[in-house]
């Protein structure tokens, strides 16, 4: 088993699934708590503006990403370049 730091709100739903199938159940808990990055600085980012304008933002981003634009974390750097 890996040593695998599980957010509590996973623990009980995590016992079951290593009793199905541990090496699944690892590895879920193992993606799941993957740092990253660039996310974490848009999240961060985003925490700064009163809801009205977060969700204005993530719908453009959103747009950008639908218009072809490269990805969501693309589209929040053109918009946070922007704003």
């Amino acid at each position: 088993m890996i040593n695998l730091s599980i957010p509590s709100v996973y623990i009980k739903g995590y016992e079951k699934a290593r009793a199905v199938n541990p090496q699944l159940a690892e590895k879920y808990i193992e993606q799941t708590t993957i740092g990253d990055p660039p996310a974490d600085a848009i999240i961060d980012a985003l925490a700064l503006y009163d809801p009205g304008d977060r969700n204005r933002l993530i719908k453009a981003a959103m747009q950008q990403e639908r218009g072809g634009g490269g990805g969501m974390r693309l589209g929040f750097s053109g918009i946070f370049s922007t704003a």
